[in-house]
């Protein structure tokens, strides 16, 4: 089976979206991470051949305590790190003029991973880890999924035992990154995400409707059941098409 497919001009224009409405909680030295990421996806719009796109290590700024929302706080001040690897080809015509280009569509055909860590702010600690996946054709889990740990053999969660795999919603980094800031600053992103201006409104629509699509997606499936439904949405995979207007 393909994997899901994406406009290449829709990702490069997500990933300097999300730059631009989280710049207040990223730290500033490492945000080249995501102009190298948007380099790399457009230099892919003129070739033939798959590669593997990475992200270099994305840091957000400590959290202090704001992982609780309203009046609550939390102990130890955190940060999270992101990074990320995906297997991914070009596929279309490789065309040289703009116009012709820009209907390209980049392809995850392999592994498709966006890891996040967390770190103690003060000691340099980290505190938690788990992986934000695409499952490849032969995945167990559910296609879109979440694995906690898994990098080491040691427990709990040690790479040996790759349990437990929990369903996701998140298809793309930037939207995983989203969740991470989501997560660390509970009211500031509330607030930051609520503006009208510059690229929020494409940012919204854009994750609206990919969710919309993919809930739509977990309806269907659930139409015919042939097994629990659990077990169905596990085995179900997307079509490549599933994000494509």
């Amino acid at each position: 089976m393909a994997g899901l497919r994406f406009a290449f001009a829709e990702l490069v224009r997500e990933t300097k979206a999300l730059k631009t409405i989280a710049r207040d909680f990223l730290d500033p030295n490492t945000t080249w991470a995501l102009d190298q990421l948007v380099s790399n996806i457009e230099s892919l719009w003129s070739s033939t051949a798959g590669t593997t796109l990475t992200l270099a290590p994305l840091w957000t700024l400590p959290s202090h305590g704001a992982y609780e929302p309203g009046d609550r706080r939390g102990g130890p001040s955190i940060r999270a790190v992101i990074t990320g690897t995906w297997d991914v080809a070009p596929l279309g015509i490789n065309a040289k003029k703009p116009i012709a280009r820009q209907k390209r569509l980049l392809e995850f055909c392999g592994a498709a991973s966006t890891k996040i860590e967390l770190f103690e702010a003060t000691n340099g600690g980290r505190i938690a880890m788990w992986r934000m996946e695409l499952g490849a054709d032969d995945a167990p889990g559910c296609y879109v999924h979440v694995q906690v740990l898994g990098d080491t053999d040691a427990p709990p969660f040690p790479h040996s035992v790759p349990v437990p795999r929990l369903p996701g919603i998140f298809v793309t980094p930037m939207s995983a990154i989203e969740y991470v800031l989501g997560e660390l600053f509970q009211d500031q992103w509330t607030k930051a995400a609520m503006g009208d201006s510059g690229d929020l409104p494409y940012w919204r629509e854009l994750q609206r409707e990919r969710l919309r699509r993919l809930l739509a997606w977990h309806q269907g499936e659930l139409q015919n059941l042939i097994s629990s439904p659990w077990m169905t949405l596990k085995a179900a995979k997307p079509a490549p098409a599933l994000f494509l207007s």
